[in-house]
């Protein structure tokens, strides 16, 4: 039901992808080349009233840095379908913003 819900709200110029699920009761996102850190990304979503976990928390001790460890974010899968739907569409919503504006900044 994640999966399909990023399918259809994920903007097309949106690079994101899911970590293969192993059971567990989270899910990972990968947005790659995002172009903010993963923690303004929580703290933009916070504002819409859904929260993730950033990424880097799960990343102490590098030794080297690393892009994909601020371009990820853990998602629970606990609230009800309903509720991880929405919530989705509201990420969907600010993917496209942020990386929108990263579009326009390039040019």
């Amino acid at each position: 039901m994640l999966e399909d819900t990023l399918d259809r709200a994920m903007p097309q110029n949106v690079p994101w992808f899911l970590h293969r699920g192993e059971g567990a009761i989270f899910a990972w996102l990968w947005l790659r080349d995002l172009p903010i850190t993963d923690w303004e990304f929580y703290q933009e979503l916070k504002h819409l009233g859904v929260i993730v976990v950033p990424g880097s928390s799960f990343f102490p001790g590098l030794q080297d840095p690393w892009d994909h460890s601020q371009q990820c974010l853990r998602l629970s899968l606990t609230a009800t379908p309903e509720e991880i739907a929405t919530a989705m569409q509201r990420l969907a919503q600010v993917s496209d913003r942020v990386y929108q504006q990263m579009a326009s900044v390039s040019r």
